[in-house]
């Protein structure tokens, strides 16, 4: 017997975080965007490190007690 999982419409909004592991400030996307980026790595850097065919951009930014962060860019 197979059981089908139905889905609403429309998926709940998650709010995007990011989260330092050093001093475990925690930053919502406009406070993200405010810290220092310090590089950004472009799909072809990317890529090798991943499973499957993706277009993403990782962003590198410093949390405010100096650990560098990174997210898939939000672009």
């Amino acid at each position: 017997m197979t059981a089908f999982a139905a889905y609403p419409a429309t998926l709940p909004t998650v709010e995007w975080r990011k989260a330092c592991g050093r001093c475990r400030r925690s930053y919502e996307y406009a406070s993200w965007r405010d810290l220092p980026e310090c590089a950004t790595l472009p799909p072809a850097r990317v890529q090798p490190y991943l499973s499957v065919p993706a277009q993403w951009t990782v962003e590198i930014r410093r949390c405010t007690c100096g650990a560098l962060l990174a997210a898939r860019s939000q672009i």
